[in-house]
């Protein structure tokens, strides 16, 4: 009783707190008059009149309205409260069903939602394997078949069967019911799992523009670091009453009963890794397939690195689905590709837990429908916000016309098949690094990166010292955060590795032991790599000298250009490990190198750099 009455006391304190605040503008009546400023703005300009606000009917209320609510709970009442995103689109996807009832969860479900009908399962795989390409195929087989003793025909006709049976396996059932009925239950699931779901609505606005006819297809591209990735674009596209894409997504989800149906039938094709004697024939069917669906005007979504990151950082390309959307245009068959690379940035990723053990060396966890209803407690815990980020669109046309101009040997991908595989090379890097310069940096990160710096233990208003000063760092950088104030990181971070730390007093250290073969370390580095491709120049050029040993690095000094000879050997050697924006030369070198002398991590005395030995890295 006495708590609660603290409590409305507070309450009540705050409420008269802002009354007499804004008492005067209440209790009185104010006439403003802007003849001054109308006189102003009749004689600015159009441009002056962009930057300068002259008229109230052009100001941004909702936008202004949230900034002036954060002002009065942050500096008057004095609460800790998040920034508002300086984005006015970005908006919480979870927000409005939050306290939904299912009958609300049903009506939201069917007025939401693109009403889109592909060409029926039957069609595709008549127009898929009565195509030049598998035909031509199934004939070079047949002459070229070992067993000359089976007759052409009878060979054909087992061909024709397992060119069947892999259309089967491989095409989606794309239904529009299904769809429906899935996203009732993601609405509940993610409700449970998600504190929010962060979306900006105007890069959504730009792909729903986008026009098929004169812009060609789409083609999203997000991260991979979740099997969650998937089913979040689709809801995001569904909640916003847009397409859903065709996913390419990885055999090993057939294995889970019934629900593989569920997959299919919201758009999952289903690529096959194990390979055999009939291989070409899959990968045939699996080119005029993909071909087919962006010639038919469905979305495409793939994920560019293959497979989920078990490290936290961006993995290396791969091309084989690439070589299938750029050969549609590279063979003229669209006027032009669009390519969205996606950033699915988590607090935390629901199968995380599961990546140390695989990087022990354990097998990898087999997907079924047991494990899946098993491991239902899953669906309570909290996993806390995503954020998600649908980046410009890319132009194949336009990127390809800038290639061709600015390379110094002439290259011609419409003619040479040889030149395909280097500008794919180069577009799927290109996409790479444009997803990476988009990832939001979210609080684990942050935190896991400080502990790791500290494993004999640190104390929470520590934590929030060193956490602001990486904040400082990151946006030094150009990295994006999912909130900057340093205090409420720490609190919404701590929830999610709580499960990795021992707790002592007010003292955090990382948890580990020789038996659990560091699981808890492995898993803080996990989300501490995130941050890799911000530092990773910096990284080389500290590696670099530490190598010359602590007489040379320390004391006495290395020489610029031997630290340059060690940093451009190292950068050859690991330089594709993280995606960064600037490649490391010469230039590069000599502005981080003044920049780390600036921050007094380094010191240059006669053209000799050495570290500092004391570093108070919190300024």
């Amino acid at each position: 009783m006495r708590k609660n009455a603290d409590r409305m006391m507070k309450i009540v304190n705050r409420t008269k707190t802002l009354s007499l605040l804004y008492k005067a503008f209440s209790t009185n009546e104010w006439i403003f008059i802007s003849d001054k400023i109308d006189e102003v703005r009749r004689f600015c300009t159009p441009e002056e009149k962009k930057i300068f606000t002259l008229d109230v009917t052009e100001i941004e209320w909702p936008r202004y309205f949230k900034y002036f609510a954060f002002g009065l709970h942050r500096y008057i009442l004095k609460e800790e409260v998040d920034y508002p995103t300086n984005e006015p689109a970005n908006m919480d996807l979870l927000e409005a069903i939050k306290k939904r009832s299912s009958f609300e969860d049903v009506k939201w479900v069917f007025s939401k939602g693109f009403d889109f009908k592909p060409r029926e399962k039957s069609q595709m795989k008549s127009l898929v394997i009565n195509s030049p390409r598998i035909q031509q195929l199934i004939q070079d087989m047949i002459n070229e078949r070992k067993n000359k003793n089976i007759p052409a025909d009878q060979y054909k006709a087992q061909l024709l069967q397992i060119a069947n049976r892999f259309c089967e396996r491989l095409f989606s059932t794309y239904s529009m019911s299904t769809i429906k009925f899935a996203s009732f239950l993601v609405n509940k699931v993610f409700r449970r799992m998600y504190e929010k779901i962060v979306v900006d609505e105007n890069s959504l606005a730009k792909l729903a523009r986008l026009d098929y006819k004169t812009q060609g297809p789409i083609v999203i591209m997000p991260t991979h670091r979740s099997f969650v990735d998937f089913i979040l674009v689709s809801y995001i596209f569904f909640a916003y009453k847009m397409k859903l894409p065709h996913i390419a997504a990885n055999e090993e989800f057939m294995d889970i009963a019934i629900l593989h149906l569920i997959f299919r039938a919201t758009g999952a094709f289903f690529l096959r890794k194990k390979k055999d004697e009939h291989m070409p024939l899959y990968n045939a069917i699996l080119y005029e397939y993909v071909q087919r669906l962006l010639l038919d005007e469905s979305w495409l979504e793939f994920f560019i690195e293959g497979t989920r990151s078990r490290y936290g950082k961006t993995l290396l390309p791969k091309y084989d689905v690439l070589k299938i959307v750029t050969d549609t245009y590279f063979d003229k068959k669209v006027p032009d590709i669009q390519i969205i690379p996606v950033t699915i940035n988590y607090d935390r990723v629901v199968e995380a837990d599961t990546f140390p053990y695989e990087l022990l060396g354990e097998e990898k966890l087999r997907l079924s429908l047991i494990k899946f209803l098993g491991a239902y407690k899953i669906f309570s815990m909290n996993f806390g916000r995503v954020y998600i980020n649908f980046c410009d669109p890319l132009s194949l046309k336009e990127y390809t016309d800038k290639l061709q101009k600015s390379s110094a040997e002439k290259i011609d991908p419409f003619n040479k098949p040889a030149d395909r595989m280097t500008v794919n090379q180069k577009l799927a890097f290109d996409v790479l690094r444009i997803a990476t310069d988009n990832l939001v940096i979210m609080p684990t990160s942050l935190i896991a990166s400080i502990l790791l710096m500290h494993r004999k233990g640190i104390n929470e208003e520590q934590l929030i010292q060193k956490v602001d000063w990486l904040i400082q760092e990151i946006k030094a950088r150009g990295g994006k955060l999912s909130t900057d104030i340093a205090s409420i990181l720490v609190k919404n971070g701590l929830t999610h590795v709580e499960h990795l730390l021992e707790r002592k007093k007010d003292i955090f250290h990382p948890s580990f032991s020789a038996k659990g073969d560091y699981k808890n370390i492995i898993l803080l580095s996990y989300y501490r790599n995130v941050l890799g491709h911000l530092f990773f120049n910096e990284a080389i050029i500290a590696c670099s000298l530490v190598a010359y040993g602590y007489e040379l690095a320390w004391k006495e000094g290395v020489p610029i250009d031997r630290i340059w000879e060690k940093a451009n050997f190292l950068e050859r050697l690991v330089g594709n490990e993280f995606i960064v924006k600037k490649k490391l030369d010469k230039k590069t070198f000599t502005e981080l190198l003044d920049s780390m002398i600036r921050k007094k991590s380094l010191q240059i005395k006669d053209s000799k750099i050495k570290v500092i030995w004391k570093n108070n890295f919190s300024n």
